[in-house]
């Protein structure tokens, strides 16, 4: 909401401002920042197993859900793309259910912020 309501200020005051030739600082956010994978995630997957494809299931439906409900996401705080692209290894080398899910509580797309 926060983000939003940043965004809709900058929109308001760029239209006030649009053709006076006052320049906008624009807003920095964590995407403005985070530049580790900007030129790709490096991870190949090549022929997956059974269980790894179980535990990406999950990941994607934690990323997911996280992506639009978590404040320090939605906020534009955390670079969330990078942030699964930092997790999926530790998912991908796990080798059952529950070893990913611990990774998922351990890793960086945990609650912390």
């Amino acid at each position: 909401m926060a983000r939003f309501l940043a965004v809709l200020a900058w929109y308001t005051l760029s239209l006030d401002c649009w053709g006076q030739g006052i320049e906008i600082a624009s807003i920095k956010v964590a995407v403005d920042f985070d530049h580790e994978f900007d030129a790709g995630s490096g991870i190949v997957l090549n022929k997956l197993s059974k269980i790894q494809i179980d535990n990406l299931a999950t990941l994607g439906k934690v990323w997911g859900f996280l992506k639009y409900h978590h404040p320090a996401v939605t906020a534009g705080t955390r670079q969330w793309d990078f942030d699964l692209f930092r997790i999926m290894p530790a998912i991908l080398a796990a080798p059952d259910r529950a070893a990913a899910n611990q990774s998922l509580v351990n890793g960086s797309i945990g609650c912390e912020v």
